[in-house]
């Protein structure tokens, strides 16, 4: 029996799967497929195709739950994860992957991997990704008792990234009534908001001569 239906098998879901976790509305997950090959279905594409879509998830920060707990396992560890991201989405890195992360870690301590980190040297680079947040416009403010400080941090990422596409012509068309409800959002609708309108500031980016996150 030829190995390839069970490797479809294995693909399909996946791709699903990635769309879900990087908050994909279906216009923006489609635009993606058709980048990559050409096509807007999965379900039309060879394997070859499904794996260089699945290529582009993982440059977006895709993992699988196995990666996921690979990357953390420690609360500092997820909390560099999660600053890392909240910067990719603010369009200031353009790769989001472990390995980018990486080498900014090692660039500040000299460490060659984010889980390598001693608890001092895990809390350097936290301030560092802090600050650098701060610069970029993310401010986040919580009240005593806040009960999902995480939702909380989430839906001021989609404040500043809105902010941030004011300065492109038509920039926050399409999301304007959706930030008007951004305080009633979710955990899940705030982070698939704040993906949607960081693929638009990293697209206007790349338009932009000079522009383009390093």
């Amino acid at each position: 029996m030829s190995a390839q239906p069970e490797r479809r098998s294995q693909l399909l879901p996946l791709v699903h799967i990635a769309k879900k976790q990087l908050g994909l509305d279906d216009e923006t997950y489609r635009a993606l497929l058709e980048r990559e090959t050409g096509l807007r279905s999965a379900g039309d594409m060879t394997d070859d195709q499904l794996e260089k879509v699945m290529a582009a998830f993982r440059s977006q920060g895709f993992k699988t739950k196995r990666q996921q707990r690979t990357t953390a396992k420690h609360d500092q560890g997820r909390f560099i994860v999660a600053l890392w991201i909240d910067l990719w989405q603010l369009g200031a890195v353009a790769d989001r992957r472990d390995a980018a992360l990486d080498v900014f870690v090692k660039r500040q301590t000299g460490v060659e991997r984010m889980l390598w980190l001693a608890p001092s040297q895990a809390n350097s680079v936290v301030e560092a990704l802090k600050d650098w947040c701060k610069r970029e416009g993310l401010e986040i403010v919580y009240q005593p008792g806040d009960p999902d400080p995480g939702l909380t941090a989430k839906r001021a990422v989609c404040h500043a990234i809105f902010a941030k596409l004011a300065q492109y012509e038509d920039g926050q068309d399409g999301f304007a009534m959706e930030m008007d409800y951004s305080n009633q959002l979710n955990a899940e609708e705030a982070q698939g908001l704040a993906n949607r309108m960081a693929y638009r500031l990293h697209a206007f980016k790349k338009l932009v001569v000079g522009d383009a996150p390093s």
